[in-house]
């Protein structure tokens, strides 16, 4: 646009698609409302006794918790608020935090279930081609099947990739 001129019209500007917009910004609050009233300090307390599941079990509860929070909560906003929960865990359970976060991190993108996921789910929606009943159905696969082959690729691959094994903290997390 050259100067002086608006980049969106009124008629562009009425188009927006608003509740994604607004879907966004309620994420990222309400992200930001956990770190700061320690309820994401709390989670993380809560979540360390659930220590006496294998390394893989906490693994794939991790991503599947994760999954599950990203249906109702944006991507962006859910990877915002659970990093931190996550990190502080691994430590407490002394596994690979860059492991558990990098599965979590997969996990927040695993949000095919329904319309409020996703700004694309949303989008996709308000066309009226797919019914809320059919993005559950078909998501809920996807979902399981996201879940599943994140835990394995982990637990099989990691080490290669990044040098250390998934399911011990190395030094420079846990010295």
């Amino acid at each position: 646009a050259l100067p002086g001129e608006r980049i969106l019209g009124a008629e562009t500007f009425g188009k927006m698609p608003w509740e994604v917009v607004i879907l966004l910004g309620g994420g990222f609050a309400l992200a930001q409302g956990c770190k700061e009233s320690g309820f994401a300090q709390y989670l993380a307390d809560g979540l360390s006794s659930l220590s006496t599941l294998s390394p893989a079990g906490m693994l794939f509860l991790l991503v599947v918790c994760t999954s599950f929070i990203t249906t109702f909560n944006a991507n962006v906003a859910t990877t915002a608020m659970l990093m931190p929960i996550v990190a502080q865990l691994s430590v407490a359970i002394n596994v690979s935090p860059e492991a558990h976060m990098i599965a979590c991190t997969w996990a927040s993108s695993y949000s095919f279930m329904l319309p409020i996921s996703t700004p694309p789910n949303a989008i996709a929606f308000a066309t009226k081609a797919i019914t809320a009943r059919e993005m559950l159905l078909y998501g809920s696969g996807l979902t399981a099947l996201g879940c599943i082959l994140t835990t394995a690729y982990v637990a099989v691959f990691f080490r290669t990739a990044y040098g250390h094994d998934p399911f011990e903290c190395p030094a420079w997390a846990c010295a």
